[in-house]
């Protein structure tokens, strides 16, 4: 039972430290002061809980912290602290002093209360909305009595057995559809077998032949390719080489021989000499010029003239008329230098040298060689050789898809008629492994009922006090509830709100009392969804449940004062506690 439960930043606490008593106790509060607190701090310092859950139990969102003594059925007492730091929960646990380490903590509370934590965290402490339709199939109560009875090994080995005749069931099944198959149709399908195998390797070598042919006729046309493309750029040299031809003879006014480029070079040489001495004429003429313009400065400047010869003083009549001379022959001159003009010469010559240019663009004679057929004949060979190709690569993944086929048939025939020789076994493990499945599970389902039976019946005088006029509760041995009214069976399910609640306080404590030796049981507001009679009822049996179940604490949160008042005034053994706002 617990002796002593301690609280710190939980909920509705910042602080809570209260002592209990054997037998029961209404604790009384009304509604959000901290009655599920308490409940549910128990749950968490003792089994633990998901960190969402916890953390969304945070009193104002500080670290947590629960302190419980347990005191076990051998009188000793287990210490027990847990501590959430917004993260994670660390634990601390002892036994009359001495210390539990974490991982020994539960293998240890496993063998002093004589049940699973999952089943204790479920029976041992009830909280309000816990009475969910599929409530009772969580509790597992099924699973845990068979671990109390010593036959989970045979669960476990009746779930094998079952595993083994699916297996054995599907090899018989394989077996009677051999029976379809004679040795006859056997032999037929190695002989298709081996024809496909026979025309898949014809068709292939025919493959390598076709593969030849197609390769060589695409060999043909790309010389034909060549050669055209070839004699294409054949036609364009002599066009462009035509072409030059006219513009030469546009240059010199002559046709050219067959030969362009020597009388190319032949008609540059000329036209360079005729520049050459158009620029030696102007020359000399630019020369004599100046020579007459400094004698004519000469007489300017002085207005008398010596001899050019013989240096003797000239006459004014002699000046003036070797001024005269001067300017007259100075004139001549000037008129046959401006006659000098090789703009046209120059324009011939750049004609030239673009010509040149483009004579040496000209690509080389290309050597076109002699094709073995026409470019229509090559491309005919080409696409009838692919065609023949394809078709055959058709053929061939045809063939390779039956061949598969048929050889899958025959791999599966053999191994059906091999499997047929032995269906004899097959039958005979069957049926020995039915007979060891049912054995198993009737030795399970007589344990199950030895020791559910007593439960169930006091399961159902249990309700029958409370709630006799609604039908009788009943509980399987596969650990479900359900009630018979008026020979109709209603499941769990399918209960009212307060049936569900009363029939689960009913099966957890009747459930922790008789396989467990946890000894406590504490539940959140089981009163609450109950018709004022169905309180009563229920209220009484609480109070008395530790008399008859063997239970050593049961502790019931409820906003019944006058209720649980009156119950503690005239029953032995019934404590009120009453919770105020923290």
């Amino acid at each position: 039972m617990i002796r002593k439960l301690q609280l710190r930043n939980w909920r509705a606490y910042a602080n809570l430290t209260s002592d209990f008593e054997p037998g029961t106790t209404f604790v009384v509060a009304r509604n959000g002061v901290g009655k599920t607190s308490m409940v549910s701090g128990l749950a968490w310092t003792l089994y633990d809980r998901p960190v969402a859950e916890v953390k969304a139990s945070l009193h104002d969102g500080a670290p947590a912290d629960g302190w419980v003594e347990l005191i076990l059925p051998n009188d000793t007492v287990l210490s027990v602290h847990r501590h959430f730091d917004g993260r994670r929960s660390t634990l601390e646990a002892s036994v009359d002093g001495t210390n539990l380490s974490p991982d020994a903590y539960e293998a240890f509370l496993v063998e002093a209360l004589g049940a699973s934590t999952a089943l204790l965290s479920r029976t041992t402490v009830m909280n309000e909305g816990d009475a969910r339709p599929q409530a009772a199939e969580e509790l597992h109560l099924r699973d845990h009595l068979c671990q109390v009875l010593g036959v989970t090994g045979l669960l476990e080995l009746s779930g094998e057995l079952s595993n083994r005749i699916k297996e054995n069931e599907k090899a018989t099944s394989r077996i009677r559809s051999a029976a379809k198959i004679s040795q006859d149709q056997l032999v037929a399908l190695r002989s298709e077998r081996e024809r496909l195998e026979s025309d898949l390797a014809s068709a292939k070598a025919e493959s390598e032949a076709l593969r030849a042919k197609y390769d060589d006729a695409r060999r043909r046309l790309t010389a034909v390719e060549s050669a055209s493309a070839l004699a294409s750029i054949a036609e364009e040299r002599d066009e462009q080489l035509h072409q030059i031809a006219v513009d030469l003879n546009a240059v010199t006014g002559s046709s050219p021989d067959a030969a362009i480029e020597p009388m190319l070079t032949r008609t540059e040489g000329e036209l360079d000499a005729q520049i050459e001495l158009m620029h030696r004429r102007d020359a000399e003429l630019q020369a004599r010029a100046r020579y007459i313009r400094d004698g004519l400065a000469s007489l300017n400047e002085t207005g008398e003239g010596t001899c050019p010869v013989c240096r003797r003083p000239l006459r004014s009549k002699d000046v003036s008329e070797a001024r005269t001379g001067h300017e007259s022959e100075l004139a001549a001159i000037e008129a046959e230098i401006a006659e000098i003009d090789n703009t046209a010469l120059s324009e011939r010559r750049e004609a030239l040298r673009e010509l040149r240019r483009r004579l040496s663009l000209v690509p080389a004679v290309p050597d076109i060689p002699v094709a073995e057929v026409t470019l229509q004949e090559a491309q005919l060979l080409e696409r009838e050789a692919q065609e023949a190709l394809e078709d055959l690569v058709g053929r061939t993944r045809v063939l390779e898809s039956q061949l598969a086929d048929t050889a899958s048939q025959v791999t599966s025939a053999e191994n059906d008629l091999i499997a047929s020789a032995d269906a004899t076994r097959h039958f005979r493990y069957e049926a020995l492994l039915g007979a060891a499945r049912s054995t198993a599970d009737e030795v399970v389902r007589y344990a199950l009922e030895a020791q559910i039976d007593p439960l169930a019946a006091a399961v159902r005088d249990r309700w029958k006090l409370l709630f006799g006029q609604r039908g009788d509760l009943h509980l399987d041995t596969d650990g479900s509830l359900y009630r018979l009214a008026n020979h109709v069976r209603l499941p769990f399910a399918q209960f009212s709100a307060g049936e569900r609640t009363t029939a689960l306080l009913i099966l957890r404590m009747l459930a922790v009392a008789a396989s467990t030796r946890a000894g406590f049981v504490w539940v959140d507001e089981p009163l609450e969804h109950l018709d004022p009679d169905g309180r009563r009822r229920v209220a009484s049996m609480l109070s008395q449940a530790t008399a008859p179940t063997g239970l050593r604490q049961v502790l019931i949160t409820t906003y019944e004062e006058p209720l649980a008042r009156r119950l503690s005034e005239r029953v032995d053994g019934v404590h009120l506690r009453y919770v105020r706002a923290a």
